[in-house]
């Protein structure tokens, strides 16, 4: 629509200023929404406090210790249930708002494509057991679409938590002190865990191309179970 012109007290054309037709605004804001994503995300990949650094174990060092925790629906879960399988697991906070819901979006892509493979398990490890009771991991996994029976969220006393976390997959880092429960770096890496129990790799969550890379890895341990037959 074209807007009329008038005249201000002395007869002088006056041409009023056009505004942005709507569809032109709507474009902007949704173009703006978008960078402002982006950013977010970038930042949430690669900001760190400083003199934090990329600090994952070295592979085949670790194992999976003992443990005994509570599942989302209330079970207990031993290491002893998952033996002989091959897992994926993950570190999530239900208080996260953003880094944690990408790693979740890529293990729900992970869970389609292994769907038809009963050697494999999905494990989400809560880094902050206070706040992630069995009832707030329930809910977390309830909107992601988990498969109760091939996806676990496990939960349980803080100092029992952090210590197989520490002992099995991730290093602490002062400088993360307030900014994550346990202090842990690298939580948006999930860990693949061979069939004997030991780390064999690990796969940065927040790529989008994670369920590729780890389907990957998965198919390389297959290969060398059955040469190992």
């Amino acid at each position: 629509m074209t807007a009329s012109s008038g005249s201000d007290e002395d007869g002088n054309v006056v041409q009023p200023a056009v505004r942005p037709t709507r569809r032109r605004s709507e474009a902007w804001f949704g173009g703006g929404v978008i960078v402002l994503l982006a950013v977010a995300l970038a930042a949430s990949q690669w900001a760190r406090p400083r003199g934090v650094q990329r600090s994952l174990p070295a592979v085949g060092n670790r194992v999976l210790h003992n443990f005994e925790l509570t599942e989302r629906s209330g079970r207990t879960v031993r290491d002893t249930d998952l033996r002989g399988r091959f897992l994926v697991v993950g570190f999530v906070q239900t208080g996260c708002t953003l880094t944690c819901r990408f790693v979740g979006r890529h293990m729900v892509e992970l869970q389609e494509r292994v769907a038809g493979s009963d050697d494999v398990r999905l494990v989400s490890i809560t880094v902050d057991p206070r706040e992630d009771t069995p009832a707030a991991l329930s809910e977390w996994a309830r909107k992601l679409g988990a498969d109760p029976d091939h996806w676990l969220f496990l939960t349980g006393e803080t100092r029992t938590v952090h210590a197989l976390i520490e002992r099995s997959f991730l290093t602490r880092d002062p400088q993360l002190r307030g900014a994550m429960p346990g202090e842990f770096a690298d939580t948006d890496h999930v860990a693949i865990v061979d069939r004997s129990g030991r780390i064999r790799a690990y796969v940065d969550g927040m790529r989008g191309d994670m369920a590729t890379r780890v389907l990957e890895v998965l198919e390389r341990l297959r290969g060398e179970t059955y040469q190992g037959r």
